[in-house]
């Protein structure tokens, strides 16, 4: 799993430059330090949940959004185990695997 700090420096990080802010920009407007948004985006500090909420709120990110962001990292996460996984079984094993898999994905 990765670590939620980077998580949530990551979703800052990138809104951020999806709305071409600088890091000084950011931390003006949140009144920060912009040394703090950096080691914020790269995982180092943890903000507070008040620093946290003016970021998101300058960068108008919903607060789940966190939530489905660790999810889709947790899903890649496994996949990425689970492939490493099938290149060391048989091939015989792999085929039982995928009609298992193919099952799962069309049943719901």
């Amino acid at each position: 799993m990765q670590d939620i700090r980077k998580v949530i420096g990551n979703i800052i990080k990138k809104n951020r430059k999806k709305l071409k802010m600088t890091q000084y920009d950011l931390a003006s407007s949140v009144g920060v330090d912009p040394k703090y948004i950096s080691r914020i985006e790269t995982g180092i500090s943890y903000p507070s949940l008040s620093v946290v909420e003016k970021i998101f709120g300058v960068l108008n990110i919903n607060i789940s959004y966190i939530l489905e962001e660790e999810q889709e990292l947790n899903k890649n996460e496994m996949i990425s185990i689970i492939n490493n996984d099938l290149k060391s079984t048989s091939t015989k094993n792999v085929s039982i695997i995928k009609d298992i898999v193919s099952t799962i994905t069309n049943s719901f």
